[in-house]
């Protein structure tokens, strides 16, 4: 039988980890937190949506890297690509897809040290695929 997680719910198991409760679904996850206005910070969450829609999609920001963010999300399996505020910058494809429409903090993240765990995280979500 096939298997995977979902966006939201890869954002929800990441924070429970660090004992973060989030709501299930991202447009949820949305309503909550600190909106982000200036510069994106590592464990920010980013969320997307088609113009005119609810928010459909979340991922994590991770280190910036050469003006880019890394970003973690579940996109037909667990990935990292690059995000920019131009979009989603597939790592395998090199084509820029969805562009963020909100950015948000939870104040807990500092206060844990969310931060300095990226290599962690990482480490952790790299084997992890949807099938």
């Amino acid at each position: 039988m096939p298997w995977g997680i979902d966006c939201s719910g890869l954002i929800q198991v990441v924070y429970r980890q660090f004992g973060i409760h989030l709501p299930r679904d991202a447009w949820q996850q949305a309503e909550i937190g600190e909106t982000v206005v200036g510069e994106w910070q590592t464990f920010d969450l980013a969320f997307f949506a088609e113009e005119g829609t609810a928010i459909t999609h979340v991922g994590i920001i991770g280190e910036q890297l050469d003006g880019c963010w890394s970003f973690c999300h579940a996109s037909n399996c667990v990935r990292w690509d690059t995000l920019t505020p131009e979009g989603i910058r597939n790592s395998e494809t090199g084509e820029t897809g969805k562009k963020p429409v909100l950015v948000k903090r939870y104040g807990a993240a500092d206060y844990l040290g969310l931060p300095a765990k990226t290599k962690a995280l990482r480490d952790r979500l790299a084997g992890i695929k949807m099938q």
